[in-house]
């Protein structure tokens, strides 16, 4: 969020603040002198936020990122807007498409209706996948290498980043596309495969390694939180 864009004291919004990179987040963005307000449906329960509660500088929304007047009410004042809501992972895209599009795509028109209407938004940080760029030979990727989605939950990414594109076209808009995330959270993940592999180890005593020929990239929580709050 640096830059020379925000300043100490402005009013930045995380959609999922409540959620497993949420609860780092908000911490950091704290510590660099912002205001927050979260956006959460709180799904997963309020683990995420309770070390926060009390903060003054912390505001809680209840709401849906797919509610337009939830959305309307959460952008209103912000001067950013750090977009980590979405339905992730390929196990949980998979079963119902339906969901997903809702979740994952309708709600990023949304996002940029609300924020074209709000002029007084300085940033869009959006939350996307290395995914998108599937099984691939190459080990060095970056934002111009080949997209090849092999799911649907990347391929509602790879949409998902084309509608920013479009709608925000102008502003200053940031995609992250985040490596497997692991490490230990307030709201806590254990279907992410160094979290789970860990909790084995803990619980009995042994680590089942499966594809031992495979090769994936894997970035820690609290680093993925500071991309998002620089």
């Amino acid at each position: 969020m640096s830059g020379g864009i925000l300043k100490p004291g402005d009013l930045v919004l995380v959609t999922g603040g409540a959620g497993y990179v949420g609860s780092h987040l908000i911490g950091l963005l704290l510590d660099r002198g912002y205001r927050v307000r979260v956006l959460d449906t709180f799904l997963y329960g309020d683990a995420g936020l309770r070390a926060y509660r009390s903060e003054p500088a912390v505001e809680v929304h209840y709401g849906d990122v797919c509610n337009i007047r939830d959305m309307m009410r959460a952008t209103r004042g912000i001067k950013a807007l750090i977009a980590l809501a979405a339905l992730v992972g390929d196990g949980a895209c998979e079963l119902d498409h339906d969901e997903t599009v809702a979740i994952n795509i309708e709600s990023t028109k949304l996002l940029c209706q609300v924020v074209n209407l709000n002029p007084d938004v300085e940033r869009v940080v959006f939350a996307s996948s290395c995914s998108v760029y599937g099984a691939t030979e190459g080990l060095v990727l970056n934002e111009g290498s080949r997209l090849n989605p092999v799911s649907f939950y990347a391929r509602s990414r790879i949409v998902s980043e084309g509608i920013l594109d479009r709608e925000l076209e102008g502003r200053s808009v940031v995609t992250l596309r985040l490596g497997t995330v692991f490490g230990a959270s307030a709201r806590m993940r254990f279907d992410l495969m160094i979290n789970t592999m860990t909790w084995k180890a803990v619980s009995e005593g042994k680590i089942t390694v499966t594809g031992g020929e495979a090769w994936r990239p894997h970035v820690h929580v609290r680093d993925v939180a500071t991309a998002f709050a620089v």
